[in-house]
């Protein structure tokens, strides 16, 4: 019964967890403001740890660059007093958030057998992922000798004038993606088909800006990680209708991970637009789906590590480890 109780209170808490996030988001939705669309300003870069120096992912790296300061660089509190400073009073924390690998105690992660040709044979569990979240401060809420040392040693960044590098940037994306889909260019239209594994777009001459033709193709890049062939995600393979919960989150997807791979090569997602009708669709999608924004966040993080050719279940381990330390 103790053991029941737990594992109840642990669930309570992941869906609080869930449920603020959602909130955070959806209050600035509110404010006329798409955290996924430009998600940081360039001159500053994305949010990281100021002692390992990591960049956060997922959907911590919208609620952290919405959270109001000039500064990339974050902090949990132990982190603080050992950086020989402290936060400055009346300042409010903010919170980061991970999924750790998690297996029930005293059940082992890895079960070796021998077969008749001596080769060993793996019949590892999979851990299920449970969410963690984290209190974390900005350098600009903290103060003392320390602070005043990782400011002198991490001035801000000046702001830089873009010129046609950062296309440049794009182009190495696109070619570099591994098991990359084929790409026909023409038509009217922008979309993914899974069943000939083809993105579709039209030419570039035909956008506005190549900021927007760019925005697109990653947009669609995104929705082909999910292929079977590639990381076999459920919000692609199911079958569904246009409209439904699930193809919605399937775009918060896309979106997401258009917007990780825009900021990346340095450039802006100018497609999504703040209308009214727009906001208010997200925002009713989101109170009927609490969960969705961490895991499309988790899940747009995955697909753009895809593209760029880095991160796999090693490397996600690794990381919730490092912040459990860190935490």
């Amino acid at each position: 019964m103790k053991e029941r109780s737990g594992h109840r209170n642990g669930a309570e808490n992941r869906v609080t967890v869930y449920e603020r996030v959602t909130e955070k988001i959806s209050e600035l939705l509110k404010q006329g403001v798409v955290p996924w669309q430009r998600p940081w300003a360039l001159h500053v870069g994305p949010p990281r740890n100021g002692v390992s120096g990591r960049f956060y992912r997922g959907l911590n790296i919208f609620m952290l660059s919405h959270a109001g300061f000039d500064s990339p660089w974050w902090f949990s509190p132990k982190q603080v007093n050992d950086l020989d400073a402290h936060i400055r009073k009346g300042e409010k924390v903010s919170w980061a958030h991970f999924f750790k690998p998690w297996l029930p105690k005293g059940e082992p992660t890895e079960i070796l057998e021998t077969d008749a040709k001596d080769a060993e044979v793996s019949t590892r569990r999979r851990p299920v992922l449970i969410i963690r979240a984290y209190r974390v401060v900005n350098l600009d809420q903290i103060e003392g000798p320390g602070a005043d040392k990782f400011r002198d040693k991490h001035p801000p960044a000046e702001r830089i004038e873009k010129d046609n590098d950062p296309i440049a940037g794009c182009e190495q994306i696109v070619e570099a993606m591994p098991q990359r889909p084929g790409i026909r260019y023409g038509g009217d239209e922008a979309f993914y088909r899974q069943w000939t594994d083809e993105v579709h777009v039209p030419r570039r001459e035909h956008f506005g800006s190549s900021e927007k033709f760019y925005a697109t193709l990653f947009h669609e890049l995104v929705h082909s990680t999910g292929h079977r062939e590639r990381l076999n995600r459920k919000t692609l393979t199911d079958g569904v209708p246009f409209g439904s919960p699930t193809y919605s989150r399937e775009e918060l997807v896309a979106e997401m991970g258009a917007a990780f791979l825009c900021s990346i090569a340095g450039i802006e997602d100018p497609t999504i637009q703040n209308s009214a009708s727009y906001i208010e669709s997200w925002l009713k999608f989101l109170r009927s789906d609490p969960k969705a924004l961490i895991i499309a966040g988790a899940q747009a993080q995955k697909a753009a590590d895809f593209i760029l050719g880095s991160a796999g279940v090693e490397q996600v381990e690794a990381e919730a480890e490092q912040v459990e330390a860190e935490a």
